[in-house]
């Protein structure tokens, strides 16, 4: 089983489709993941883009949105035919309201079923805050009403709602990677979505943790013969990225960060197949 790394657009849509796509190549990624545009002259400029630098394409549908459920539905039910249609590998969803009842976010996902069937393209739900599966409780919960609910794992999320490492909800953590079928690499800690720097040892603990549980995924997915597994190194920009002392930009780069991640997690990667043929 391979991994395939997928660059993502977060904080590039400054560049426009072509220079996202561009720099996402020359980065060296397999892919992109990326919402995709409402106009379909842009669908098409995309399309072609992805062709003309072969990069594939995971679509991220966050532009979902209503006042109530039954506006959401409506909403969310548009943006998933326009990502399935688009025919990526995944579709990566922030679906739902963590405030909403479970009765309205289970609508939602088995909304999500038939465009998945007649499109043939796998729908995952993201882990995210403010989302349906916000907290580790709670997805667990919808893990157990919805057994073939497949997600994009990313407990940066989860670490940063329950302000610990999930050393105590080690059950959820393993329904979660039985579930996870894509990965936002991105390493989070108790207070917060992302540590400051991946290169600063005070992060050691965090970044360990972490690629347990990628390896974990890694390892569970290969149990189940997939061919490969997706993986989306994920620092983003401002707010995520802490601002520097003088208040005027990020501390970090995060595209340098996603490119080291992306170079670890290739190490790692050929640590694990070693450990597997022995």
């Amino acid at each position: 089983m391979e991994i395939k790394f997928f660059g993502a657009w977060w904080g590039l849509d400054h560049l426009g489709l072509k220079g996202m796509v561009k720099k996402v190549k020359s980065a060296g990624y397999d892919g992109i993941e990326i919402g995709i545009p409402k106009d379909e002259k842009l669908r098409y400029e995309l399309q072609r883009l992805l062709e003309d630098f072969d990069l594939e394409i995971i679509a991220h549908q966050y532009e979902a949105t209503g006042t109530n459920p039954a506006e959401y539905a409506d909403s969310l039910k548009y943006f998933m035919d326009i990502a399935a249609a688009f025919k990526p590998i995944s579709i990566n969803s922030h679906t739902g309201k963590d405030f909403w009842p479970m009765e309205s976010n289970l609508q939602f996902v088995d909304l999500c079923d038939p465009v998945e069937k007649i499109y043939g393209v796998p729908i995952l739900h993201e882990t995210h805050r403010g989302r349906f599966l916000y907290a580790p409780s709670v997805a667990s919960e919808y893990f157990h009403k919805r057994p073939n609910l497949k997600i994009n794992f990313d407990l940066s999320h989860w670490c940063c709602v329950s302000e610990s490492l999930l050393e105590d909800q080690t059950e959820a953590v393993h329904l979660a990677i039985a579930r996870a079928h894509h990965i936002h690499a991105r390493v989070g800690h108790a207070q917060g979505p992302q540590i400051t720097d991946i290169k600063n040892p005070y992060w050691d603990n965090e970044i360990q943790v972490f690629t347990n549980w990628w390896k974990e995924v890694y390892l569970a997915r290969k149990r189940d013969g997939n061919p490969s597994i997706t993986i989306t190194p994920e620092f983003g920009p401002l707010p995520y990225a802490p601002i520097n002392d003088k208040g005027t930009m990020a501390y970090i780069n995060f595209f340098e960060q996603n490119l080291i991640v992306m170079e670890y997690l290739k190490e790692c990667e050929q640590q694990w197949k070693l450990e597997l043929s022995q």
